[in-house]
């Protein structure tokens, strides 16, 4: 009999690679079936697929057909059976699938000190590239242009464009003269396309998305001179990475993109950061994925960084049925039993009467030696057969008695593609896809032994932004960082709130103090929706948050919800702008606010192009060093601790920490270490020396600088009763930190110190337990300002209130469908 969905359990890091098994997924799918169908079955609006390749050692991309991308890693795009040839053909490579990926801004100068920073140092990332991978930039909007009218553009990609052959070599190189087309434009075609006679055949941005993030890193305050980017005179490399009718990102455009921006900025002989607020729920969330494999393979060299939004899916929302344990959420772990069946709900709310169109991702990842079969019920009484390791299968609806059109394709840790090669073990697959009663509740089924680990996504009318997406019940907040943040190379940012009220385009004061489930959230507060961490390795992410929150920032001519009609502008969420509309977004007419991960990754994004300025030679985990440095804990209140990472962006911080790094003075009375700041993976350790609770430490001297220059054994960390405790310097004001408690420890505190020439400068205490419900950790408020845990809804941490909810539903978080990967 099925048994009700379990508690949370104790979790082990999985070696579990998150892509799903190309060929034996479309083989599965085909056996009888249309292209149109199996793009159908797979949540997709057309039959073009893009698929990534890993090749084997001493094999280049070239020479089978491929886009190289960094290392072994490669893409190829094209339609079905253009890909099923490929697959065949090359036996010894590995290609991978993943569904879509979406998009995931005033008085940002003042949470972060970039305007102080300005000020004080001139930097303004001149001599820098930012790159934004993302749905284009309106090339006209004046924040994106030079005074003179000319573009800041330099380069740019467009993947819904046919090549133009302006420049035959580097279409080549990038596969834009393949299957899936693409064009390259330089600055001076932008400009002549800017100022020619012909009107619209510029690049623009239709959903606006890509033109917000592009103005908050780098856009120069035009033309009203205010909202100002953090780098106002960085030069931009710009992708437009959407394809076809819907605008559907597929992976290997991002991965494509990203090594343009980097080729592009190389030629030019400068330091470039690369923004990407593209996620998606849909994978292991342990970094495994081709997509963060394939952008972390180009990390190689001193004077790149790549930001990610962490995401948009930690909202948790209790009350939506009185069936099923609450809260619902996108992600949750079962304990399956030896004896019995665990199902495990898949809520679908009901925001219309019309029948549901869209898929349904299901990602369910287990531990080494765990040994799960997954199936799939209709909650009608009817399910498919249970599929144990190495199976895949495809199931019609109307097999299972459904008289809706779906189909149900299951895939399970598929060792071995259908071509015999070994391949790791990873998590199983579930896409349900088509078209079904508007608020049904499907179900997994799972049956063997051990525990999984399970999220959610969607696309069509079921794709977050659009309403809340599918849910499960009984959800975890942590746990919910979207890939490619996972990815410990990449540098993840969650989403603060920036604002609570605005004035519209047409002076009408917008207040709205509420946020998630809070009457009225003080500024600097985490967003209740911002995704947390740890990873699936039990890594600390977001590396940091910074402001998200309706932030103000460029808003594209083309997705102005006032004149344009686009139905595909992320700001029409907010109602039409008129009498009788919702809350306006529209702020001017260049203008616009948006809220999420999003908004916040490109905050981040143009402060290391300060830094990039400063010093063109850093790497990637550098940069992460210095920004976590400097940050500073939030002023507002913080929904779950695993949302915060080391803190918030302070740019002044940052400035202070690449200074102390650079200076060779030693440390004296004034700058030595007088705080710790100790911040940690989860709120609770395992009594188990194999999972270490992970996390960092940052330092303060007396004037609350960054402090280092002194000797590392003078820093000491105390856990009594823990197995070990290590502390690791990685730049001064920042210690990575690591804490181990034994087996038979569960049920005890731990009491952290942290001391400096014996003195204890910061301390915390932690639980330790087998499972988060076990530790019952709080919410807990900073900077003085006391929030009742009452407010919080049905005692759930940051959970959405009915309030929340309706908030959520008017995010401006875009209507684009994306193909993302696992």
């Amino acid at each position: 009999m099925f048994g009700v969905l379990a508690a949370l359990a104790c979790w082990a890091p999985r070696g579990a690679a998150a892509d799903v098994d190309a060929g034996r997924l479309f083989d599965a799918l085909s056996r009888d079936r249309s292209p149109a169908e199996v793009a159908r079955a797979l949540g997709l609006s057309d039959d073009s697929f893009g698929i990534t390749a890993e090749l084997p050692p001493g094999v280049s991309a070239g020479e089978r057909g491929l886009t190289a991308i960094a290392g072994r890693l490669a893409v190829a795009r094209g339609s079905l059976a253009q890909l099923q040839r490929v697959i065949a053909e090359n036996p010894d490579v590995r290609f991978r699938w993943s569904p879509p990926l979406r998009p995931q801004l005033d008085q940002v100068a003042g949470w972060t000190r970039s305007d102080t920073a300005r000020e004080s140092t001139g930097l303004t990332g001149a001599g820098v590239v930012v790159g934004v991978i993302d749905t284009g930039v309106d090339t006209k909007h004046p924040a994106l242009r030079h005074r003179d009218g000319s573009t800041r553009v330099r380069w740019l990609i467009d993947f819904a464009a046919q090549p133009r052959g302006r420049h035959p070599e580097l279409e080549a190189a990038f596969g834009c003269t393949g299957d899936n087309p693409c064009a390259v434009l330089s600055a001076a075609d932008i400009d002549e396309l800017l100022h020619n006679t012909v009107e619209g055949d510029e690049p623009t941005d239709l959903v606006g998305h890509g033109t917000h993030v592009a103005s908050i890193a780098a856009g120069n305050g035009e033309p009203e001179g205010s909202y100002f980017g953090l780098a106002p005179e960085a030069d931009l490399i710009v992708a437009q990475v959407g394809t076809g009718p819907a605008g559907t990102i597929f992976d290997v455009n991002i991965l494509t993109s990203a090594r343009f921006v980097f080729d592009r900025a190389q030629a030019l002989g400068r330091p470039a950061v690369v923004n990407v607020s593209l996620g998606s729920n849909f994978g292991g969330h342990d970094g495994t994925s081709a997509l963060e494999v394939g952008l972390a393979g180009l990390l190689d060299r001193p004077g790149r960084a790549i930001v990610v939004a962490s995401g948009n899916s930690a909202g948790q929302y209790p009350g939506l049925t009185d069936e099923l344990p609450g809260p619902l959420g996108i992600h949750t772990e079962v304990h399956v039993a030896p004896a019995g069946t665990t199902r495990v709900p898949i809520v679908s709310p009901a925001l219309t009467t019309r029948p549901t169109r869209g898929a349904v991702f299901a990602w369910i990842a287990s531990a080494p030696g765990d040994d799960l079969r997954v199936g799939f019920a209709n909650g009608r009484g009817r399910s498919t057969p249970l599929l144990g390791r190495g199976r895949a299968a495809a199931f019609r609806a109307r097999e299972l008695g459904d008289d809706d059109d779906y189909t149900v394709s299951i895939v399970n840790g598929v060792r071995d593609n259908a071509h015999g090669v070994a391949l790791p073990q990873h998590g199983a697959i579930v896409i349900v896809a088509g078209e079904w009663r508007s608020g049904r509740t499907f179900a997994l089924h799972l049956e063997g032994n051990g525990t999984a680990r399970v999220w959610v996504d969607g696309s069509g009318d079921l794709e977050p932004g659009r309403g809340l997406g599918p849910l499960l019940p009984a959800s975890r907040k942590a746990g919910t960082v979207s890939i490619p943040a996972s990815h410990p190379a990449l540098i993840a940012v969650g989403a603060t709130t920036n604002r609570t009220s605005w004035v519209d385009h047409a002076g009408a004061t917008i207040d709205q103090p509420a946020h998630g489930a809070l009457d009225r959230a003080p500024g600097d507060t985490t967003a209740y929706f911002s995704a947390a961490g740890p990873t699936g390795t039990g890594a600390l992410k977001p590396d940091l948050v910074a402001p998200g929150v309706n932030v103000v920032a460029a808003m594209s001519a083309e997705a102005d919800p006032r004149t344009s009609g686009n139905v595909l502008s992320q700001f029409r969420g907010s109602g039409p702008c008129g009498p009788g509309g919702g809350a306006c977004l529209v702020v001017s007419d260049h203008h616009a606010l948006a809220s999420g991960t999003s908004m916040a990754a490109p905050v981040v994004t143009g402060a290391i192009a300060l830094l990039l300025q400063r010093e063109p030679e850093l790497d990637n985990d550098q940069i992460r060093a210095l920004l976590q440095a400097g940050s500073r804990p939030l002023e507002g209140a913080v929904f779950a601790p695993e949302q915060v990472g080391a803190g918030a962006l302070d740019v002044v911080g940052a400035l202070l920490a690449q200074d102390a790094a650079q200076s060779s003075t030693p440390a004296n009375a004034a700058t030595l270490p007088r705080t710790a700041r100790i911040e940690v993976a989860q709120t609770f350790v395992y009594p188990d020396e194999n999972q270490p609770l992970q996390g960092l430490v940052v330092l303060r001297d007396q004037a609350g600088r960054p402090a280092g220059g002194f000797a590392a054994h003078r820093l000491t960390a105390r856990a009594p009763g823990a197995a070990r405790v290590t502390l690791e310097p990685l730049t001064p004001g920042l210690w990575r930190l690591a804490l181990a408690m034994p087996a038979g420890s569960g049920g005890s505190d731990v009491e952290l110190d942290v001391a400096f020439d014996g003195e204890r400068i910061g301390s915390r205490t932690l639980p330790v337990a087998v499972d988060p419900q076990v530790a019952g950790s709080g919410f807990r408020a900073s900077g003085g300002c006391a929030v009742d845990p009452g407010l919080l809804g049905a005692g759930q941490l940051g959970g959405g209130s009915a309030r929340g909810l309706a908030l959520v539903l008017a995010l401006a978080l875009p209507l684009l469908r994306r193909r993302r990967h696992p």
